[in-house]
Parts: C-alpha cells; structure tokens; sequence
C-alpha cells in the first residue's frame, strides 16, 4: 500500500489465489540513459537495512560507474566515514532500525564530510515522515528509478527536488 500497490486473495475449495498489482514506475525524461560516463563516477555511502534492496541499490549503482559503499545501520555509516571521511553523495533510508535513524545518520556523517549531498529515500509518504527532520536534503520516494536519482545529484542543487517514482 505504501507504493501505490495491491493484494487481492481469494480462498477457493481448490486452494488460494492471490493478485497483486504493481505501479509502473516512469523513468525521468530528464535522464536518457541510466548509465553515467566513468568520468562523473562519484562516491555514494548506502545506508539501507533491508538487504535485498540494499543489494539491488549497490548493484545497480556500481553498474551505473559509481563507487558505492553500503552498509545496514546508521551506526555503520558513521564507522565507514571514520574509515574513509570522502564521500559525494550520502543516500539512506529515512527510518532505519535499530539505533540511529536516517537523518541522525546523516547529521553525523556530515560532521565528517560536510560537503556531501544528502538524499533520503522512504516507502513512506512525504507527509509521515514530518516528525523526521530532513533539513535540506533532497528526498526520493521508493520505489524510484535510477535516472531520478541521476537526476537529483547531477542536475538539482541540493534540497531542490522531491521525486516520487
């Protein structure tokens, strides 16, 4: 339901049916192509606790030439920027489990590197995630497509945009 989505099932003598139904999600018309000249590869630190989608994300961005960390926790991205403090683009969930949420996370990771862009993507609508303070982070709602996320990091300045895919 958080994506527009549904579930239909149906019990029947001979067993259950179930249909599902699933938005299409439309790439930008911004954005031609989902892959990025190596020349513009930037750095992207992936905080995502579910790891099928965290696998998904990092393989699809590292096939599209960015170099891409990942990591399930606000704890751990503030480890990995205590490892490696560089990083272009910080890209993590807004509610995470466990400990730090998303915008504690990037609080501190920008303690560290100050020039990077924030993006916050939720399963969430816009509006649930008002007692978050997302500051002046850009934000993408999942499910999104690769060029809308090109989109916000190579075109708008930062806290510009918000995409809903």
């Amino acid at each position: 339901a958080q994506s527009g989505g549904f579930l239909v099932l149906q019990d029947s003598k001979g067993g259950a049916h179930f249909t599902f139904g699933f938005p299409l999600a439309q790439p930008s018309d911004a954005v031609e192509s989902a892959v990025i000249p190596v020349a513009a590869a930037r750095k992207v630190l992936l905080v995502e606790n579910d790891t099928l989608v965290a696998d998904a994300l990092c393989y699809v961005l590292a096939d599209a030439g960015f170099e891409v960390r990942c990591v399930h926790s606000g704890e751990a991205a503030i480890d990995e920027m205590l490892k490696d403090p560089h990083v272009d683009v910080l890209l993590t969930d807004v509610v995470l489990e466990g400990g730090l949420s998303g915008p504690e996370a990037a609080a501190q990771v920008l303690q560290h590197c100050p020039s990077a862009r924030v993006v916050f993507m939720s399963g969430y609508a816009h509006d649930k995630l008002s007692a978050h303070d997302l500051g002046d982070a850009s934000f993408l709602r999942k499910p999104f497509v690769l060029g809308d996320f090109l989109k916000l990091i190579d075109v708008a300045p930062q806290g510009d945009a918000t995409i809903s895919a």
